[in-house]
């Protein structure tokens, strides 16, 4: 089972067995197919709101005042009443897997993203942005990018921490990201252990890489595989990393 892309990181050693656990971002090749079931969605409602971040040397929020939100794009996307359209930094949207017969508009997790977002800012007067990046403010598609600050009955909410910590939005350091990192992944990580939202969908699952059963069924996918390293090798220009002792019927 091949490896065309991965973000895996592995010791410098070229042998051996490595007796570590890790997780590798894969793309299997073949065919996928399967169907998700609306009812895997995350319930929304009354969201557990996350304050805003502590000013620290990586998290510096200049904030100001901004309109109200009129509308809601998508799960991370939001039109204020001046017109000003706000791309939330650091955040990816739920989306469905690669080669998934569904649609962001009848896909679960994005669904319940979009709603828990408009639940975050509806009727909010006293919204904020905080531009993620003063010299790049704004995306290729003219989006302003930045952290929004809303205010409810005197308490403050952090709008993207919250979608994250939910578990209605993963965490990038692309889209302004940068700013606020460490702060983000944090939450995410709260999110992940608590199967909140998203993470408890079947798609964002951590698969074990010794079932290859499972592996070949979600072919043509991106997957979360969690594994122990038993081999490294390394081929002209391409290096294979070995999950199993037998690299032409284990995970590789």
């Amino acid at each position: 089972m091949p490896m065309t892309s991965s973000s895996l990181r592995y010791p410098g050693a070229s042998r051996g067995v490595y007796r570590i656990s890790l997780i590798a971002a894969v793309c299997l090749t073949g065919a996928f197919n399967t169907t998700v079931a609306l009812s895997q969605s995350s319930n929304t409602g009354v969201l557990a709101s996350v304050p805003p971040p502590a000013r620290s040397e990586t998290c510096i929020l200049a904030r100001q005042a901004a309109g109200i939100a009129i509308d809601v794009i998508d799960a991370v996307t939001l039109k204020l009443s001046d017109g000003l359209v706000v791309r939330l930094a650091g955040l990816v949207a739920p989306a469905a897997p690669l080669a998934t017969p569904i649609d962001a508009l009848t896909w679960g997790p994005e669904v319940a993203a979009k709603q828990a977002l408009k639940d975050l800012v509806a009727n909010q007067a006293g919204l904020e942005i905080a531009v993620a990046d003063p010299k790049a403010p704004k995306d290729r598609y003219g989006r302003t990018v930045a952290h929004v600050i809303s205010t409810h009955n005197g308490q403050q909410a952090w709008v993207g921490g919250t979608l994250i910590k939910t578990g209605h939005a993963q965490v990038t350091s692309r889209f302004g990201g940068s700013a606020c990192l460490a702060e983000m992944l944090v939450l995410e990580n709260e999110a992940r252990a608590a199967r909140a939202g998203l993470w408890a969908h079947p798609a964002h699952a951590v698969l074990d890489a010794a079932n290859t059963e499972a592996l070949k069924r979600l072919s043509g996918s991106f997957a979360i595989v969690e594994g122990t390293i038993s081999t490294v090798a390394k081929r002209s220009e391409r290096t294979y990393v070995n999950f199993g002792s037998n690299w032409t019927w284990d995970f590789t």
